[in-house]
C-alpha cells in the first residue's frame, strides 16, 4: 500500500496583503519571465526555456522554469510561488534543486571555460556597441561586456578600446554585482539599455531608442535643445532605478515641447502623491516596477483622472528584448527606432489642454502613416522575393509566436522554421526577428 503525500497547507487566499494577492493569478508572472541568453566569441545565444525571479520576504530567487509556452511558464512560476506561501522557502528550494540543479548555461556547456572571476573570461567576450549613445548625445565606440548575473543582463560600456584594460573593468564590474548586487553596480557604472514606449497594446506599437544610462544627475540642457520649454508638457516619470530615473529624465527635458516636473520611485509613492498634486500632463511609467505592474499603475490613475495621458515604457537588453518580452498579440507589431531626443514624436504637445483622447489620435495618425499599405497593389520588390510558406511564418513571427508555435501551427518541424527564417533573413537583408517583422509590416 502506497502511502500518501502529506496535503500542503490551505492557503488564506483573503487574509494575504494586496500586494500578495496580485501575484496569485498567472497574469501577473508572464509580465516577469525573462528568457536567459549569454555570449561567446561575440555572438549572442538564447535560451529557449523562461525563467522567472522571485522575491517574498527580503528573499529572492532565479527559477529556471521547464516550459517553452510563455504562458505554460506563467503557471510554472504560479506554482513555485504559492509553494513558497505553503511550505516556505527552504522546502520550496530543495525541492526545485533536487530536481534541476541550475547552471549558468554558458559555464555548463563548456567545463573548461574560464571562471568569471578571471578576467580572462571577459577578454574573450568583448563587442563594440556603435547603437548606443552616451548621456550627451556622442556615439561611443569603446569596448563593452554582457554581464550576466541573477536573471539580468546588460551590457556595460568599459571605457576604452584597449582590451586588456576593458576586460580588467568588467571583471570589476561583474565583482561589485556579486558583492553589492546590481543596484550598487548600477549606481557606480554606465550601462547599455535600449527604452520602448508603448503607445499601444494590440495591435502593439511603440518607439524605442537605446542610449547610455547615466549613475549621476543628468547633465544640463542647453536652451537651444529645449524648445519653449514655459509651455511644454508637464511629464510625471515613475521608475525604480534612479541611474535609469536620471538618464530618461535628461532625454525627456531635451525633447522639444516635453518637461519632466516629478519621479518617483515606488506605484504607490506614485499614486499618493498625483492624488493629491494632479500636476503632471503625462505619466511615462516602467510596467515592471518591484510593487506594482504598469498596467495596475494606469487603472488607477484612469479611475482618478480618466482624460489623463499615461503609458508604460520598459527597459530591456536590446531591441530584441522588446519584441520578446510581448505575445499573444493578434493585431500586428508597429515599432520604430528613434533617436533618443524623439522618443516621445508619437505624440504632439502643441494643442492645450491636451486630453487622452488627442494622443490617441495622434499616436494612430503617426503609426499609420509610417506603417501605411503601399500605393500600388504591388508588393515591395523584397516581399516579391519571399515564397508563400516564408510569407506564412513571417506572419506568424509578426503575431508574436516563438519558433515551436509556428512549427505546430504549420505542421512543420522547428528545424525547417529554424531555416525558412534564415532564407527570409537573408532575402529582406536583415539580422533579426524585430527587423524583418518591420519589413513585413512597412510592406
Amino acid at each position: 500500500m502506497s502511502k500518501e503525500r502529506p496535503s500542503e497547507p490551505e492557503l488564506p487566499f483573503n487574509a494575504l496583503p494586496l500586494a500578495q494577492r496580485r501575484k496569485m493569478v498567472a497574469e501577473y508572472w508572464m509580465e516577469r519571465l525573462f528568457q536567459s541568453s549569454y555570449t561567446r566569441h561575440g555572438r549572442l545565444f538564447h535560451v529557449r526555456t523562461w525563467s522567472v525571479k522571485i522575491q517574498h520576504r527580503s528573499q529572492r530567487y532565479t527559477f529556471a522554469l521547464d516550459s517553452e509556452g510563455r504562458t505554460e511558464a506563467a503557471t510554472e512560476a504560479l506554482s513555485i510561488y504559492i509553494s513558497i506561501l505553503t511550505r516556505g522557502w527552504k522546502a520550496t528550494l530543495e525541492n526545485y534543486k533536487a530536481r534541476m540543479a541550475p547552471k549558468d548555461p554558458e559555464e555548463a556547456s563548456d567545463p573548461a571555460i574560464l571562471p568569471k572571476t578571471d578576467a580572462g573570461y571577459w577578454a574573450g567576450r568583448l563587442v563594440r556597441r556603435p547603437d548606443f549613445r552616451r548621456e550627451d548625445g556622442t556615439e561611443t565606440t569603446e569596448l563593452s561586456a554582457r554581464i550576466h548575473h541573477d536573471g539580468l543582463a546588460f551590457y556595460f560600456p568599459l571605457g576604452s578600446n584597449d582590451p586588456g584594460e576593458a576586460a580588467g573593468t568588467a571583471l570589476k564590474i561583474f565583482q561589485t554585482i556579486l558583492k553589492d548586487g546590481w543596484k550598487a553596480a548600477n549606481q557606480a557604472y554606465r550601462k547599455e539599455i535600449t527604452v520602448a514606449v508603448f503607445w499601444s497594446m494590440n495591435p502593439l506599437g511603440y518607439t524605442y531608442t537605446s542610449v547610455t544610462s547615466s549613475p549621476h544627475a543628468p547633465p544640463a540642457v542647453p536652451p537651444a535643445e529645449t524648445g519653449n520649454q514655459s509651455g511644454a508638457l508637464r511629464v510625471a516619470l515613475i521608475e525604480g532605478d534612479p541611474s535609469v530615473e536620471s538618464t530618461l529624465r535628461g532625454w525627456i527635458d531635451r525633447h522639444r515641447g516635453f518637461r519632466t516636473i516629478s519621479s518617483y520611485t515606488t506605484g504607490a509613492e506614485a499614486l499618493q502623491d498625483l492624488r493629491n498634486h494632479p500636476l503632471p500632463e503625462l505619466i511615462l511609467v516602467n510596467r515592471t516596477l518591484p510593487d506594482m505592474l504598469g498596467q495596475e499603475i494606469l487603472a488607477e490613475v484612469t479611475a482618478h483622472r480618466p482624460d489623463l495621458p499615461a503609458f508604460t515604457y520598459g527597459i530591456y537588453e536590446d531591441s530584441d528584448q522588446a519584441y520578446y518580452s510581448f505575445s499573444g498579440v493578434t493585431g500586428g507589431y508597429a515599432m520604430r527606432r528613434r533617436p533618443p531626443n524623439k522618443l516621445l514624436e508619437p505624440i504632439d504637445s502643441g494643442t492645450r489642454p491636451y486630453s487622452k483622447s488627442q494622443a490617441g489620435q495622434q499616436i494612430q495618425h503617426y503609426f499609420q502613416n509610417f506603417f501605411g499599405t503601399p500605393t500600388s497593389w504591388e508588393e515591395p520588390p523584397d516581399q516579391k522575393l519571399l515564397t508563400p510558406r516564408e510569407h506564412e511564418i513571417l506572419d506568424c513571427v509578426s503575431k508574436g509566436f516563438v519558433d515551436k508555435e509556428i512549427a505546430v501551427r504549420l505542421g512543420i518541424s522547428p528545424w525547417t522554421v529554424h531555416g525558412h527564417l534564415k532564407n527570409i533573413y537573408d532575402k529582406l537583408r536583415v539580422r533579426t526577428r524585430t527587423e524583418a517583422v518591420v519589413r513585413h509590416l512597412r510592406g
